[in-house]
């Protein structure tokens, strides 16, 4: 190897560092998914085209503060949830007006269903709170602290049956968990549940085509605490809160993970070496 490719296989081992040290910052602040909002639909859409999501911003103003199949307004309101994987991390983000200071009702759990069969084998701890596990409680708020990481025996449920009609706290469907019942602690994964920022600055009321309080769930689970054979199967992320007046739910294509950017670059380095090598060795048998 000579002085020239040392130096130019130097450079692209330093890029590959800091490739490898790049990544969404777990902060609640949307500069990550999102452009600057302008309060049009359009803010909601991410910069990144491979990042999967759902957008369901609603205003809950019409028909009494009507959700779909619950009530509540803004104050329920889940507006938008964004999930990008690579080789180690998921990143997820869900956009809501559901304050982190809400006891009645609070946040649920981020659930994975692996096979999108319905049955949700794992969920993320949105909100420490475990003064109650009774199902029966409007101030269901899960086992857990906050980021923790299960694999869950038993999820939670709403007040809403597989048709949208009101059944009562702890008797609504399995299709969508709020939080987790029972379960296993396997891992932790980053997580700040915040008031919505963009650069650092409030979002009130600037997002999307309705005023209100914006707040994000935002976070980063090592790929690692999930089985293997999981990973390799297509999947679910969902969330809604104890009621589950409102829910959001995107499903990534199980192969949705690029070759990582740092692997990529290293490959790429060892090939233009092996092509000057190469080019070299013809060079001094044509002399």
């Amino acid at each position: 190897m000579n002085i020239k490719q040392a130096l130019l296989l130097t450079s692209i081992l330093a890029t590959v560092t800091t490739t490898a040290k790049a990544g969404m910052i777990v902060d609640g602040d949307l500069k990550d998914w999102i452009n600057q909002p302008t309060g049009n639909s359009s803010d909601w859409l991410p910069t990144d085209s491979s990042v999967k999501y759902l957008i369901e911003d609603q205003s809950g103003i019409d028909n009494g503060g009507y959700l779909s199949p619950g009530y509540g307004g803004q104050a329920y309101d889940a507006e938008a949830i964004y999930v990008k994987r690579d080789a180690n991390f998921f990143y997820v983000a869900v956009v809501t007006g559901l304050s982190p200071a809400t006891t009645e009702f609070p946040a649920g759990d981020l659930a994975f269903d692996f096979g999108n069969d319905h049955s949700y084998e794992y969920g993320v701890v949105v909100k420490s709170d475990s003064r109650n596990t009774d199902v029966t409680s409007s101030l269901n708020g899960g086992i857990g602290r906050q980021g923790e990481v299960y694999k869950v025996d038993k999820w939670n449920v709403g007040l809403w049956a597989d048709n949208g009609s009101y059944v009562g706290t702890g008797l609504g469907t399995q299709a969508h968990p709020t939080t987790v019942n029972t379960g296993t602690k396997i891992g932790n994964a980053e997580l700040v549940y915040t008031e919505a920022l963009y650069n650092s600055q409030s979002l009130l009321g600037q997002i999307g085509n309705y005023n209100g309080s914006h707040y994000v769930i935002e976070a980063k689970i090592p790929t690692l605490v999930f089985a293997a054979t999981d990973l390799a199967k297509a999947f679910t992320v969902h969330w809604t809160m104890a009621c589950a007046n409102d829910s959001l739910d995107v499903d990534p294509p199980a192969n949705a993970v690029a070759a990582p950017a740092s692997l990529t670059l290293l490959m790429l380095g060892f090939a233009v070496l092996n092509s000057r090598r190469g080019n070299s060795f013809s060079q001094r048998l044509a002399v």
